[in-house]
């Protein structure tokens, strides 16, 4: 069983589209996998952004994480992540795509694997890298000031560097989106590619709203 989940992660990577066929036509039997692998990513959002914000602390704007923080941050990824899902969903069914649910969320599930991967890499990378950059090792692990101006600082922090490192993962899984988009809905390029930008600005909108009315602490 695990042998056969490798088989298809490997054929995600190399030929999207046979796969994600197999997955649209036996929806139950990937249903499983398919939750686990998005439960890693939510966890991998989830550390990422905590990450991002002990940057923050860091580099002195001095964010505070208490156990509200982390329940509220805990329920945005969790919405962030289901929104696509629900969105792709909803648009296709009116469309003229497939009315199963099931089968949209067994098949874009498997389009975060890149994403799963360049979090990953991101979260145990960057640390390494920006200590490299920014740290003096004759000093005990003091920040250095290596960035002489607000935009190399800003450029340079593991924010930035985070993010730059995921950016082509997560091109990467929007491209398999939109092909599974295609192939389960059986729309067009275009189509396809108009649903899924429709899902990105849910969740920007999602966002936005989130933070204005559950903003993230004031400084200490």
């Amino acid at each position: 069983m695990a042998q056969q989940k490798i088989n298809m992660i490997a054929q995600i990577l190399k030929n999207p589209n046979s796969a994600f066929r197999e997955i649209s036509e036996n929806p139950g039997h990937y249903l499983a996998f398919s939750v686990a692998l998005f439960v890693i990513s939510a966890v991998l959002s989830f550390y990422s952004s905590y990450v991002n914000h002990v940057a923050v602390i860091v580099e002195g704007a001095g964010y505070e994480w208490s156990a509200a923080v982390y329940a509220i941050e805990s329920v945005r990824v969790v919405a962030s992540g289901l929104l696509p899902f629900a969105v792709i969903f909803y648009v296709g069914k009116r469309l003229g795509g497939t009315p199963s649910f099931k089968r949209i969320f067994s098949v874009l599930s498997y389009c975060l694997i890149p994403v799963i991967i360049g979090t990953a890499t991101a979260s145990h990378g960057t640390g390494i890298f920006y200590g490299l950059l920014f740290v003096d090792s004759h000093h005990s692990g003091e920040y250095d000031g290596a960035a002489p101006s607000y935009a190399l600082d800003f450029a340079f922090s593991q924010s930035s560097i985070f993010r730059l490192v995921v950016l082509p993962f997560a091109v990467w899984s929007v491209i398999l989106a939109i092909k599974a988009v295609k192939i389960v809905n059986n729309f067009g390029t275009m189509k396809s590619f108009g649903i899924i930008i429709l899902s990105g600005i849910a969740v920007y909108l999602l966002n936005a709203v989130w933070h204005f009315i559950a903003p993230l602490p004031t400084s200490m």
